[in-house]
C-alpha cells in the first residue's frame, strides 16, 4: 500500500526487506499484518555499528 520497499526476498517461511532509513517501519509492519489474518509478521531491525 503506502510503504515503499526497495527489496523483498523470501525463502520458505522467512522474508527479507530493505526499506529507506526514514521509513515508518511500525506502519509497514502493521500493513503487512493486516493483509492476511493467518500470517503473522515480526520485525528485526539492523543496528548500525558504532564508530
Amino acid at each position: 500500500r503506502g510503504s515503499k520497499l526497495s527489496v523483498w526476498g523470501r525463502y520458505v517461511d522467512d522474508t527479507f526487506k530493505l526499506v529507506p532509513d526514514n521509513a515508518n517501519t511500525d506502519n509497514l509492519l502493521k500493513e503487512l499484518n493486516e493483509l492476511y489474518s493467518s500470517v503473522k509478521f515480526t520485525m528485526e531491525s539492523e543496528e548500525k555499528p558504532k564508530k
